[in-house]
């Protein structure tokens, strides 16, 4: 790979390097190991967009981390297990529609935000999310959880929200006739 040398003048080749650096994020210490271009004709440290953004990453992902918050990579998983798009999440967690586009590019998110992702990660709270938040939700967006759905519990389900009493709620899962209950107290 070649990239722009401010010592050569010029288009160089250059070596990827890890070591471990330690910058304030927010505030906190953080060290972790990261990756550096050096040109391989003058040896100085060459700058490297993806490089740059990949230790962004890794920087604010050990900060999350050493504050007990979901890391970019945690949140992109609890995603990925329903399926759906970046902005999709942000709506039904009624967030701003880049808000999980910009968690997981490495933006810190503040406890409040973090505790909504962990509850969501729990089935019945997701699903209760989305019926709550689904009328914010376009067409394919609601496609792609009944797709979801359908996976999950097959072709003929039925989703209702049944309130049981001030402290719990049930989830229906219609199955051809027979009843999943979920309980989980809020």
């Amino acid at each position: 790979m070649k990239l722009y040398c401010e010592y050569c003048k010029k288009y160089e080749d250059v070596k990827l390097d890890s070591s471990e650096k330690t910058y304030k994020v927010k505030d906190l210490d953080v060290t972790a190991t990261i990756k550096q271009a050096f040109c391989v004709v003058c040896n100085h440290e060459v700058y490297d967009e993806k490089s740059e953004i990949d230790n962004d990453l890794i920087f604010f992902d050990a900060y999350k981390f050493e504050k007990g918050l979901l890391t970019s990579k945690d949140i992109k998983d609890i995603r990925s297990k329903y399926g759906i798009s970046q902005t999709t999440y942000s709506k039904i967690l009624g967030f701003g529609e880049k808000t999980i586009a910009r968690y997981e590019t490495g933006s810190v998110q503040d406890k409040s935000q973090d505790n909504l992702m962990r509850l969501s990660s729990l089935e019945e709270n997701y699903l209760y999310l989305t019926k709550h938040n689904y009328g914010s939700l376009n067409p394919s967006e609601k496609k792609k959880i009944e797709d979801y759905l359908d996976l999950r519990y097959g072709m003929n389900y039925g989703y209702k929200y049944k309130p049981t009493s001030i402290s719990s709620y049930q989830t229906i899962i219609d199955e051809e006739g027979e009843d999943i209950w979920k309980t989980q107290l809020k």
